[in-house]
């Protein structure tokens, strides 16, 4: 029938048989194969042909990684566990010159960039949020900026700061316009301090600096709707720095961590509420095993500075 199949993978229990094509030929194939077996789908010898689309083929190609590169697999496979990606099927040729997994087209993007990073074919991106804009938290934003550069050269790590609010009060979030992930722009304090200049909390509008392209926007919203400014599905590592010492934002530290978001707290409420509210935290740093997100809780002493 003319179907291009790029990738095959049989299950070691010889239960099941995958193979990857193109999608413009997936119904094609599908049916090709129904018409094959007809008489085994009938009689219950095959249960069943599925078509899982869309799905994209993420591959580590090499020739060093048959004698001279070890650990090339584990490598590849904790990259995308880390990055909590699905993996659908695995197919590796017997050249040991390639490693393919197919994956969610959703998590495709996500799952490059974590391969890349493993490698060190690019930086780890962190998306990074800051409630609490109050001396401890200026002096943190700073930090961030001008420690950036330095982080990212020494440790592959790029702090991406996107999204600001003032408080827990707050109903005017700072954040970055576009949510393209890739993207090198971060908030920086000059940034956050004009953005507070003229605007009305009520509406959201956009702000540009030296007539740059509009990179970054001034949204209603309130504490409780913070983190949808920072989660994009295409990264793997999402943090908020808790710089308040809000007993409303302390209320919200067990949802961001059941979102996968790590926590970075200086705000003595989150631990210091109601039972109920310390036990959903407590659960909540070991809802999903090894991939939950972290909760920081260690300050300074005297100074309240949350530890990196």
């Amino acid at each position: 029938v003319g179907v291009n199949v790029v990738l095959i993978s049989q299950a070691s229990s010889e239960h099941s048989i995958t193979f990857a094509t193109v999608q413009k030929q997936s119904q094609q194939a599908k049916e090709a194969i129904e018409e094959e077996f007809q008489k085994e789908l009938k009689k219950s010898r095959i249960s069943q042909v599925e078509v899982i689309s869309p799905c994209s083929i993420i591959a580590v190609v090499g020739d060093g990684m048959k004698l001279t590169v070890a650990g090339v697999s584990g490598r590849f496979f904790s990259a995308l566990g880390e990055a909590k990606i699905n993996i659908l099927a695995i197919s590796q040729g017997c050249s040991q010159r390639n490693i393919s997994a197919v994956v969610s087209t959703l998590e495709s993007t996500r799952a490059l960039r974590a391969v890349h990073a493993a490698f060190r074919f690019s930086h780890t991106t962190v998306r990074v949020g800051i409630s609490g804009m109050d001396e401890l938290g200026q002096s943190l934003l700073k930090l961030l900026q001008t420690q950036r550069a330095k982080i990212r050269r020494n440790f592959d790590i790029d702090l991406q700061v996107c999204a600001v609010i003032d408080s827990g009060l707050s109903k005017k979030i700072i954040c970055l316009k576009d949510k393209t992930f890739g993207s090198s722009d971060s908030i920086t304090l000059p940034m956050y301090n004009n953005s507070l200049d003229d605007h009305d909390s009520s509406r959201e509008s956009s702000v540009s600096f030296n007539k740059e392209p509009e990179i970054f926007s001034v949204r209603s919203g309130g504490i409780s709707g913070f983190q949808n400014h920072l989660i994009s599905d295409d990264c793997a590592h999402h943090v908020i720095f808790d710089c308040t010492g809000d007993a409303k934002v302390g209320t919200l530290h067990a949802e961001w961590l059941c979102q996968g978001v790590n926590v970075v707290t200086a705000n003595n409420w989150g631990l210091g509420g109601p039972r109920e509210q310390r036990e959903a935290i407590t659960k909540a740093e070991t809802a999903q095993g090894k991939f939950s997100a972290e909760y920081f809780r260690g300050v300074t002493v005297g100074g309240a500075l949350p530890v990196i």
